[in-house]
C-alpha cells in the first residue's frame, strides 16, 4: 500500500495497487516511485508491472506483460524508473533488459544488453540512471 501526499491541498489518499491477498511477503515487495512533468506518478513493481497514477483525474492504469498481444512493459518484474530530460521514462525489468516508454507517441522500445530470445539474467537490468555527459 502506498500514500501520496498533495503538499498543496495537505490531501493524504491511499493508492490500493495489489490486492492484500495477492500481496508477495513484505520482504518481496519492491516499488520505484517518480513524478514527470505532467504531474503523472510512475510506480514499478516486482511482479505486477507498471501502475501510473494521475492525481488530478484520480485514476491508476495498470499495465503489466501478457504473451500474446501489444505490450507496454516488457515484464511484470520490475526493478527501476528514470524519467529523462524528454520526458520518457526508462524502466529497468527482470530479464527483459530497458524498455524506453515513449510520452510523445505512447509507445515503447526494448533494449537488451543480450539477444531478446535469451530469457537469463544477462538481460535483468537492476538500476537505470543518468550519467554525468548526460548518456543514460
Amino acid at each position: 500500500m502506498l500514500h501520496y501526499f498533495q503538499k498543496e491541498t495537505g490531501i493524504c489518499k491511499i493508492l490500493s495497487l495489489i490486492d492484500a491477498t495477492q500481496m508477495m511477503p513484505a520482504a518481496e515487495e519492491r516499488y520505484e516511485v517518480i513524478q514527470d512533468n505532467r504531474g503523472l506518478i510512475w510506480i514499478s513493481t516486482f511482479g505486477y508491472g507498471l501502475f501510473v497514477y494521475n492525481p488530478q483525474e484520480d485514476i491508476i492504469s495498470h499495465y503489466t506483460y501478457q504473451e500474446t498481444g501489444k505490450n507496454l512493459v516488457h515484464s511484470n518484474f520490475l526493478h527501476s524508473l528514470l524519467l529523462d530530460h524528454s520526458g520518457n521514462v526508462w524502466v529497468g525489468s527482470e530479464f527483459a533488459g530497458v524498455t524506453l516508454l515513449s510520452v510523445l507517441s505512447e509507445g515503447s522500445y526494448r533494449i537488451y544488453p543480450e539477444h531478446e530470445s535469451v530469457n537469463d539474467y544477462v538481460n535483468a537490468i537492476r538500476t537505470v540512471v543518468k550519467m554525468p555527459d548526460g548518456g543514460f
